[in-house]
This record gives structure tokens, sequence and C-alpha cells, in this order.
């Protein structure tokens, strides 16, 4: 049978293999290329490229905003870092709500079904959070920078960007950083949230200016 063929050619069955697990080897196959097409028409589709583009358009202008604050608007320095602080935070999860664009219909069965917090992947609003979920999904989801594009044989060619950039685990911890300064400090505890967050909240501004 050609499925025989298929199954091998991917390694599922052997020429020794039984008829239970060539049926276990022809679902997984199934399922695996079920998963791809899924992701391919997420990938195509105008609706999510054109929700993926908002995001990051509106991304860029929030972190322009961000940028202004940092150096100063309101001349007051608690409520200027305050101020860039919230503008990155929303930064960082537009950043995140772009990268459900390409794996929309598997996200959102992840999520109906996931085994803590199930729920309407329209409601969700952690930036942390969702990159994980889609890290399950897909190990390469999180969004990498490309450097400008060069002409090559084949058409246009957009090579990864080689330089520093905002990774993953550099997003995780500013995540965290911006919910600390987020709050107002409370005046019978710690009050240097401000002064020891200022180093890695402007070093994050830089970082994020590459997207």
């Amino acid at each position: 049978m050609d499925e025989f063929k298929i199954l091998r050619s991917h390694k599922l069955i052997t020429n020794h293999s039984s008829p239970g697990l060539y049926s276990a080897g022809l679902n997984s196959l199934l399922d695996k290329q079920r998963k791809q097409r899924m992701l391919m028409q997420d990938a195509q589709s105008q609706k999510a490229l054109s929700i993926y583009v908002e995001c990051m358009e509106e991304a860029k202008h929030r972190l322009a905003a961000a940028e202004r604050y940092a150096a100063g608007a309101t001349t007051q320095p608690r409520l200027d870092t305050e101020s860039a602080c919230l503008q990155l935070r929303k930064t960082l999860e537009l950043v995140a709500y772009a990268a459900i664009a390409p794996h929309k219909s598997k996200y959102e069965q992840w999520r109906t079904a996931a085994p803590k917090k199930p729920g309407d992947f329209r409601k969700n609003f952690n930036g942390r959070e969702i990159l994980a979920s889609l890290t399950a999904i897909n190990p390469y989801s999180y969004p990498r920078p490309l450097a400008p594009r060069v002409k090559t044989t084949n058409g246009w060619h957009y090579p990864p960007f080689r330089g520093e950039y905002l990774s993953k685990k550099r997003y995780e911890r500013v995540c965290d950083k911006c919910s600390v300064l987020l709050h107002a400090d409370n005046p019978w505890g710690n009050k240097n949230s401000i002064r020891n967050s200022s180093a890695i909240f402007l070093d994050t501004l830089r970082l994020s200016a590459l997207y």
C-alpha cells in the first residue's frame, strides 16, 4: 500500500512492523501533517498577517514613546521612568500577540485544552505566558530580528541578524521588572525599585529597538 511507503519514508515503520504499529504510525503521521497544514494556513492568512503588522506598528509607536519618556519628557524622573515602563510593557505584550499570528489555530486549540488555566486565547494578556505556550507548540516561535534584505539569484533574502537583540530570556526578565515598576513603591518597604531597574530598563529599550 502507498501508506506503507509513506510511513517507511518517514521511518515510522519497518518491514517487520505489526498492523497495530502501522495504524499508530499512520495516525501519528497524519496528525503531524495536519498540524503542519494548520501552521501553513495561519502563516498564509491575510487576516493573521494584517494583525501581525498592526501589532508591530503599534509596538514601534509605543517604543518611541517609551524612549521619549526615558529621555525626560515630563522632567519628573519617577513619572518618566514609570511612564516609559508602561509603554515598554505594552510593547512586549504586542510582540507576544504578533507571535500568535502564524500559530493562531494551533494556539487556540492549545489554550482551550491547556492542563493549567484553560480558556479563551482572545482574553490572554500576559506576554510571558503567551510565549511560553507558543514555545510548547513551536520551539522556534519567538520572533527574531532580521538583517536588511539582500539580492540573491533566487530573489530577495533576509539573513538573520547576528548582533545583540532582545532574546526570549531577556524578554522574560524585563516583563518581571516592568511588573514591579507598574506599582507604586510601598512606603513601608524597599523604595529602591526605580533606581535598581534603571540600567536594565534603558538597556532593554536599546535592544527592543532592533525589532
